[in-house]
């Protein structure tokens, strides 16, 4: 005779396998929608940094804007003939750098996507064990239920016998409850699992289609540029020969950097005044809560507390001020020279290594034929004579990654006359790096950039008949030879 309980309950459990089962089976095709998990908000004082970054970020560009304005108009009455390849050249590179930003959306999407799929298959391995493991379980405890224990214990058998099974029986109970359990935080964990899956495929669905989007843009774009530029090279290559074209250009990079000198300046100044007020309201802060201290009642509190109290604050004050000059030994003590690791080192950005201590270590920003040396004439590439270089010409392949030569800020990523799209890296006490005559534009002024980091793509934007890329380093406004400060070629 079995018992009836442990019928009951094997048929309950046999039908719970059974569900369990086909449930697995249906949520191992993905879909539906899910609402993506949001991330944990950060903390107050990281959004806090983020808005003000976000604050300076805008009235940099703002001030720029009101910049490029004054400049156009100082030069409206002056129509070049590269002028006209301006709006094309512009909208190549926003096309590029948005299909740039979408490429590298579509490889995070899909690089999730992996990783959600492969924890869906650990999943559903995982419960296609469990469920095996569960019916093995259920079958033991039938096989084992099966005597009458109660008959048994009635009719003389071992009481210790009939105890061992009664405790059998109760652990197998509890493994049944335990994998169940198991059982539905996986159905459940699967089930997210797919609905992730058909969200990011959804999203990745929306990239791919916005980047193909993009890539029609482009082409059209180059289209409408290769054709101004048959239909005006020849206008082109003359105006580029003239000696005062020449000049014009280099006199407009030259108030170009003037003008961002004194907005970096201005700038500066004025995170300088805030600091000054951050200070001066911690030290406000510590005066009040020295002030309190000092009241009646907190001075009674601490005569209450006996010598022993005050010489362990004696000791930690001592240990206190003796804190800095051990940080200021340690400090003398680390090595100043040049190290033997990557060129691309951190440069002045919040107490790094100034820029200035990176000469002879900086790499350039491309691979390619030097064709333009700093201080030679300028004749190498069709000019006429009268003006050098004051910088240098590196002859690449269209689309070549332009690199940033060092950690900086970007403070212009625009089109200006001569130099075509144009970027200018701030490093910090008054270097300033300069990449002209790009295909594309990767950052945006207000963007914090790193040494080797990707900014541009080279070409020859701005009517330039050579395509590379047009490099300078200046100081306090004045060019300087960069290849002083190079150590070699670039990565």
């Amino acid at each position: 005779m079995r018992i009836p309980g442990v019928l009951v309950m094997a048929r309950t459990l046999a039908l719970l396998v059974a569900g369990v089962g086909s449930m697995s089976a249906g949520l191992a095709q993905p879909g539906g929608a899910s609402n993506t998990t949001k991330a944990a908000p950060p903390t107050q004082p990281l959004q806090v940094q983020r808005a003000q970054t976000r604050e300076q970020q805008q009235a940099l560009q703002e001030k720029l804007q009101t910049m490029k304005q004054a400049l156009a108009r100082s030069e409206a009455d002056r129509n070049e003939v590269a002028d006209a390849l301006a709006q094309s050249e512009r909208a190549i590179s926003t096309a590029n750098r948005k299909l740039r930003q979408l490429s590298q959306q579509v490889a995070r999407s899909e690089s999730a996507l992996a990783q959600t799929q492969a924890e869906q298959r650990v999943t559903q391995a995982r419960l296609q064990t469990q469920q095996q493991r569960l019916a093995e379980l259920l079958k033991r405890q039938y096989i084992n239920g099966s005597p009458d224990q109660m008959r048994s214990l009635f009719n003389g058998d071992n009481p210790n016998r009939i105890q061992r099974e009664l405790q059998y029986l109760s652990y197998v109970s509890k493994a049944n409850a335990t994998e169940i359990q198991a059982m539905r935080g996986d159905l459940l964990q699967l089930q997210q699992l797919a609905q992730n899956i058909a969200q990011q495929l959804t999203e990745l669905a929306s990239l791919r289609e916005q980047e193909e989007t993009e890539k029609q843009t482009l082409l059209r774009e180059q289209a409408t540029r290769q054709r101004l530029l048959a239909e005006l090279s020849h206008k082109i290559s003359a105006q580029k020969r003239e000696v005062g074209a020449l000049q014009r250009d280099e006199a407009r990079l030259s108030r170009l950097i003037d003008n961002l000198g004194k907005l970096l300046a201005e700038q500066a100044e004025k995170e300088r005044q805030a600091r000054l007020r951050e200070r001066q309201k911690e030290r406000d802060a510590a005066r009040e809560k020295e002030r309190q201290a000092r009241s009646p009642a907190a001075v009674a509190e601490k005569a209450d507390k006996g010598s022993d109290k005050g010489s362990d604050k004696a000791r930690d004050k001592t240990a206190s001020n003796s804190e800095p000059s051990r940080h200021r030994q340690l400090a003398a003590e680390t090595p100043s020279g040049p190290s033997s690791g990557p060129v691309y080192d951190a440069v002045a950005e919040g107490g790094g290594i100034d820029f200035e201590q990176l000469k002879g270590r900086l790499k350039l920003p491309v691979r390619g034929e030097l064709i333009g040396r700093f201080g030679t004439a300028r004749s190498q590439i069709g000019s006429q004579g009268g003006t050098t270089w004051k910088g240098l010409f590196i002859r690449t392949p269209a689309g070549a990654d332009i690199r940033a030569i060092a950690n900086g800020r970007v403070v212009f990523a625009e089109w200006l006359r001569g130099f075509g799209n144009l970027l200018i890296i701030d490093h910090g006490n008054q270097y300033l790096s300069i990449y002209g005559n790009n295909e594309s534009l990767y950052k945006q002024p207000g963007e914090r950039v790193k040494g080797g980091e990707t900014i541009a793509s080279a070409g020859n934007s701005g009517g330039n008949p050579e395509t590379g890329l047009y490099f300078e380093l200046r100081h306090r406004g004045q060019p300087f030879d960069p290849m002083k400060w190079a150590a070699s070629r670039a990565p």
